[in-house]
C-alpha cells in the first residue's frame, strides 16, 4: 500500500494523532471518570470519522476499495455518545 505525503495528508494525520493521544489522557485521567470515558470515545469515535477522510486523500481507497463503507458506520455512534456525555456530568 502506498500513501502519497502531500500536505493534506501530513495534516489529517497530525490531526488523528492528536486525536487519539488526547482521548488516551481523557481515559486515563484519575479524577471525573465517567465522564472523561464517555467523551474519549466520542473523540476516538470522530477520529474514525476523519480517518475516512484521511483514506480518502491518501489515496487508500483507490487501492482497496472494499473499505470505502467501512468509517461511515463509525458516524451512527455520535448521537448515544454525546448523549452518555452530557448525562455523567
Amino acid at each position: 500500500m502506498q500513501v502519497a505525503v502531500t500536505p493534506d495528508v501530513v495534516v489529517l494525520f497530525a490531526v488523528l494523532a492528536q486525536a487519539v493521544f488526547a482521548a488516551g489522557l481523557l481515559w486515563l485521567a484519575p479524577y471525573n471518570r465517567l465522564p472523561n470515558r464517555f467523551l474519549a470515545l466520542l473523540l476516538l469515535v470522530i477520529a474514525l470519522w476523519v480517518l475516512d477522510g484521511f483514506f480518502r486523500v491518501a489515496g487508500i481507497y483507490g487501492q482497496n476499495p472494499d473499505w470505502y463503507f467501512l468509517p461511515i458506520y463509525y458516524s451512527f455512534a455520535f448521537g448515544p455518545c454525546c448523549t452518555s456525555t452530557c448525562r455523567a456530568w
